[in-house]
């Protein structure tokens, strides 16, 4: 893919613009940087993401008004070679309960920091205009007690499809369609 073609694909994770530049140097490998808001992402590096490096926990909510509660958490194993996860239903009912292994884990990171760009992403997105959405909310923690806390209320982040599709292809369920809170 040319130059051309991927700064018509990237668009920043924090203020949307499709002006993207490659931002290198000898001290890491190339980044982008929006010509906008002049935010750097994409470490094309997994090993030198800290936040994908560090990451403990995932967490997600989402809930429509007046309806059932959506939760997924994801959390580092003990011996730091996988992690376990759950989903459940109003924070009851268990869908669904399993294990990644260190390849889908470490898979799992990437995707959210260096495909998605998780750290770079607002923290609370909101749209007044929509009375009746979607609320969400994650929850990432990180070694040494650090965290992002991300919300939204009818409003969502640039790669908020991406995010479903990577919960889709590593936490399946029949009875969980991740396809209704597309935007």
């Amino acid at each position: 893919m040319g130059g051309g073609d991927l700064k018509s694909i990237l668009t920043c994770p924090n203020c949307g613009s499709k002006s993207i530049e490659i931002d290198s140097n000898k001290e890491r490998e190339s980044t982008y940087r929006c010509e906008s808001c002049r935010t750097r992402f994409g470490y094309k590096n997994y090993a030198k993401n800290e936040y994908s490096n560090k990451l403990m926990t995932f967490s997600m909510s989402v809930r429509r008004l007046l309806d059932d509660c959506f939760r997924i958490r994801v959390a580092k194993s003990k011996d730091g070679d996988g992690a376990s996860f759950f989903i459940t239903k109003n924070g009851i009912e268990k869908l669904i309960e399993g294990v990644l292994d260190k390849n889908q884990w470490n898979e799992f990171k990437s995707m959210l920091f260096n495909d998605l760009y998780l750290d770079k992403w607002k923290r609370i997105y909101f749209d007044p205009k929509v009375e009746d959405g979607i609320k969400w909310e994650l929850e990432v923690t990180f070694e040494k007690k650090h965290a992002l806390f991300l919300s939204g209320c009818n409003g969502y982040p640039i790669y908020w499809n991406g995010l479903l599709d990577v919960l889709k292809t590593f936490f399946p369920h029949k009875n969980q369609t991740y396809d209704e809170f597309r935007v």
